[in-house]
């Protein structure tokens, strides 16, 4: 879609805090809070994505005006629940099971389960149906595309709504697993734009595979060392692999 959508972190805090409310105030399962707030997350894509296209806004303008929409979302979300540290109690957070020698936390594991079945199903989707094939050609030659009879508006707004949806799914494990604060929202943005470089752009198996990646060094880094130093791994293992392949 040639557009650089920074919102999508701050889209996955709302959703994370959202979540927390729900689950909190009405005592839900915090599963069950993704009943209402996938179908609003996708609707808001969509919106977001017919400004775009509206606007005409190409890819470096598209970094300012969503890097713009991710401060007004921070400060939404400090302004409705403040910029007090909040934790989702759910059993998800207290349960764990062992494997073998190893504790593996529930709301770890479920985030990585869902991580992959959305992955496989978003690999699948782009391999072989009608409109992941589509979106394959628009993002190689859109001119060539429309030209074949794909509708790129329409298929723009689908992805747009899917992306802000997945925004959602990614806020119920954020609440699970994290402690919620509004400024957290910019420590993802350095760990995922290493993960997108490294599997590669449109490459969901590789992404996958260079999260877990990016996961399992940060999680030795700070077994090793301290805590402090897991966010430089991410960084430092971009900057190597682009190093060695500077086509990417």
């Amino acid at each position: 879609m040639r557009v650089i959508n920074l919102a999508n972190f701050a889209l996955a805090f709302l959703g994370a805090y959202l979540t927390y409310q729900l689950a909190t105030a009405l005592r839900l399962d915090p599963i069950l809070t993704l009943i209402a707030i996938v179908p609003l997350f996708f609707a808001v894509g969509i919106a977001l994505e017919a400004g775009f296209l509206r606007l005409d806004i190409d890819e470096l303008t598209s970094l300012i005006v969503t890097f713009g929409l991710t401060v007004i979302l921070e400060s939404l979300i400090q302004w409705i629940w403040t910029a007090d540290f909040r934790r989702l109690e759910s059993s998800y957070t207290r349960a764990s099971l062992k494997v073998g020698p190893f504790f593996v936390g529930l709301g770890g594991l479920l985030a990585f389960l869902a991580a992959a079945v959305l992955t496989l199903a978003t690999w699948a989707w782009l391999r072989w149906s009608y409109l992941g094939k589509a979106a394959r050609a628009s993002a190689q030659d859109g001119p060539m595309a429309s030209a074949f009879g794909v509708n790129r508006r329409r298929l723009a707004l689908l992805l747009a709504g899917l992306s802000s949806a997945y925004a959602a799914v990614a806020g119920l494990f954020i609440a699970l697993n994290h402690t919620l604060a509004p400024s957290q929202i910019y420590s993802w943005i350095g760990v995922v734009f290493a993960a997108v470089i490294i599997g590669r752009l449109g490459n969901a198996l590789g992404l996958l595979a260079a999260s877990v990646f990016i996961a399992a060094s940060e999680a030795l880094t700070m077994a090793i060392t301290a805590p402090g130093w897991a966010p430089l791994v991410s960084f430092t293992l971009l900057i190597f692999i682009l190093l060695l392949r500077p086509e990417l």
